[in-house]
């Protein structure tokens, strides 16, 4: 995740009260495969123009479920480019597999991915609700010795 540039991103003073699922600020990303946290950290600094368009989803979805902002825009960096790679799709990514920002898995999600426009408030809490979260916690569930930290990881 582009933890260096995104932690920046939408650093605010509640951000203390998002923390029930780890802090962001205490992983140690091994960044992408070719070019590691550089890479990323560079393809994050391009994506912030696209991320900052949905800065208040990401927060108002943060808020809802006690997590980071940065980690739902890290999410939405990585999977779209925030959206960047997806404005000559109409929204669709992954050969029309998936949607929106945080690129619902179409066939496989179990979600109406559809149901809520792809650069939405209503995607990115769709997504945080029913994926983020429920991915957290299970990790959390299988591995209860894992802190918080690293089940976020």
């Amino acid at each position: 995740m582009f933890v260096v540039v995104l932690c920046a991103f939408v650093a605010y003073a509640n951000a203390a009260n998002r923390l029930c699922h780890g802090d962001i600020n205490n992983l140690h990303p091994t960044g992408q495969r070719n070019g590691g946290v550089a890479a990323s950290n560079a393809d994050a600094q391009h994506d912030l123009p696209y991320l900052e368009q949905h800065r208040s989803c990401y927060q108002a979805s943060a808020d809802k479920h006690c997590i980071q902002a940065s980690v739902i825009a890290a999410i939405a960096s990585r999977e779209s480019r925030g959206g960047s790679l997806l404005t000559s799709t109409g929204g669709y990514g992954d050969n029309h597999n998936a949607w929106g920002i945080m690129q619902c898995d179409i066939n496989h999600s179990g979600l109406n991915c559809l149901s809520c426009a792809w650069n939405s408030c209503c995607h990115i809490e769709m997504m945080t609700a029913n994926i983020l979260i429920p991915y957290i916690n299970q990790v959390k569930s299988k591995l209860p010795s894992f802190s918080q930290d690293q089940a976020l990881q």
